[in-house]
């Protein structure tokens, strides 16, 4: 675990400060707090037995704490937490900063300062990495150091572990992936390649794969102390045996014995393969890696016995391909032409409506025009824009409330028939001939069509006839 920090300050008495709130009882501290318990009769604090042990390193300048974050990383030793100050003579806090930032990407940088320098969106430019960068201002808790101390080197700490468990990942699927271009007779080199992978990510020297047949231990391969079969017949290793027999197809998740951990899995030849290890650094690989591990290497090893198969099958399914095309080509096709017809259609059918002769109107329970042919705008004189939205009740003359009358008819009403009075946008008013239907929408109410016959020539001619029917019978 890395725990060291470093701290650059120009100021002796503020390095004094940091050395005794990371290291306590530095400098023969403890010594002053002895006397000082005796002097006053008051009990001496005690260090903070949870707090870490901290590696510190001091610099007065920028400069010197630059060379040494650049020694330290060289030696394959980097420093995880960097607290700078702000104002230092030569290099500022900023520049020393910068430069740190600059051969060491992962470091996590504290500004520390009493003042406000610069504006933290300029010392994020400057610096880089926004993630690993704070900003401190003087005065500061004791507390509060620790606190950072202790988060930072953590925060270092799981990024680094994080990283290594990625690489190490990578490179184990890489390997397992060449599976496919194993034969069935190489499937024990690949589970001596799975073996070494799993010993490099948990950091462990000794392990083995095994097998139970027939309720006794198989050995597959093995590495370190376990490297021969008759290594895994030692009586310490008696507990695993009988561990492994008693779970059986039900052992499907790991489980730590003593100092082994047991990772079960499955392989198409070997059926229940358990991985043996001894002595692994757990925390350098979660269970859900583990599990990842594990789910590739399942797969990766089937995938090697199916290649063959799938190879023999290349042609059938390439002409399954060929003819799935052809049938989709042929689908679009007609897709294609239908699409076109209904398209000729609607506007024949849109042709006929425009061009019916009557003004066609449908409109909502009530009363608001949603549509409306050419035809309306021919007898009524309105754009079409003009009627669209417009209360159809205001076209008539008087306003009567026919649509009130439509709420109370059955649907065997319908279609509903009436001649009334309507009102051109000139306001001339018009005989008109209405004819009623309902179309009931889903969960959207209802929806009418009227159809608006124009009178006016049909009312004259019969007027004529009347007239003239008088006049005849007055023998004129």
């Amino acid at each position: 675990m890395n725990r060291r920090i470093i701290i650059i300050d120009d100021q002796e008495e503020i390095l004094r400060d940091y050395l005794e709130i990371l290291v306590p009882f530095s400098y023969g501290e403890s010594e002053l707090k002895k006397l000082e318990s005796e002097l006053f009769e008051k009990q001496a604090s005690s260090p903070n037995l949870t707090q870490p042990s901290y590696e510190v390193f001091l610099a007065s300048d920028g400069k010197k704490g630059y060379e040494l974050v650049k020694s330290m990383r060289e030696k394959g030793e980097p420093i995880a937490v960097a607290f700078i100050d702000m104002r230092m003579p030569n290099w500022d806090g900023l520049e020393t900063a910068k430069k740190i930032r600059e051969i060491d990407k992962e470091i996590e940088i504290v500004i520390v300062t009493a003042y406000s320098d610069q504006e933290r969106a300029i010392i994020v430019e400057r610096v880089g990495e926004p993630s690993k960068l704070l900003y401190l201002k003087k005065p500061f808790d004791v507390e509060e150091i620790r606190q950072l101390a202790l988060a930072l080197t953590e925060k270092w700490n799981l990024a680094q572990k994080d990283k290594k468990q990625k690489e190490l990942l990578k490179e184990l699927l890489v390997r397992i992936s060449q599976v496919k271009h194993l034969g069935l007779k190489n499937l024990q080199e690949l589970l001596e390649v799975v073996l070494a992978q799993m010993m490099n990510l948990l950091e462990a020297e000794s392990g083995f794969l095994c097998q139970v047949i027939k309720g006794k231990i198989e050995f597959r391969v093995g590495c370190g102390r376990f490297q021969k079969p008759e290594s895994i017949e030692a009586k310490e290793l008696l507990p695993l045996h009988q561990e492994i027999i008693l779970r059986g197809k039900d052992f499907k998740s790991s489980v730590r014995i003593n100092s082994f951990k047991l990772i079960p899995f499955y392989v198409v030849e070997y059926e229940k393969l358990v991985l043996v290890v001894e002595n692994p650094r757990e925390e350098l690989l979660d269970e859900e890696l583990l599990q990842i591990f594990v789910e590739n290497v399942s797969s990766a090893i089937d995938a090697g016995y199916l290649y063959e198969r799938l190879y023999q099958s290349h042609r059938e399914l390439e002409e399954a391909n060929r003819e799935l095309k052809a049938y989709k080509d042929g689908l679009e096709r007609k897709i294609t032409e239908r699409t076109q017809e209904l398209y000729r259609l609607n506007e024949l059918h849109r042709n006929i409506i425009d061009n019916a002769g009557l003004a066609i109107f449908t409109f909502d329970s009530s009363g608001k025009i949603k549509s409306a042919n050419q035809s309306s705008k021919q007898i009524f004189g309105y754009e079409l824009k003009e009627l669209l939205g417009k209360n159809l009740q205001e076209l008539f003359v008087p306003e009567i409330e026919c649509l009130d009358k439509l709420k109370d008819l059955e649907n065997e009403d319908f279609p509903w028939e009436q001649e009334a009075l309507m009102r051109k946008k000139t306001e001339k008013v018009f005989p008109v001939h209405l004819s009623i239907s309902k179309i009931k929408l889903n969960g959207e109410g209802d929806l009418f069509i009227v159809l608006v016959s124009d009178l006016t020539e049909r009312k004259q001619l019969e007027q004529e006839l009347l007239q003239s029917q008088k006049l005849e019978s007055i023998g004129i």
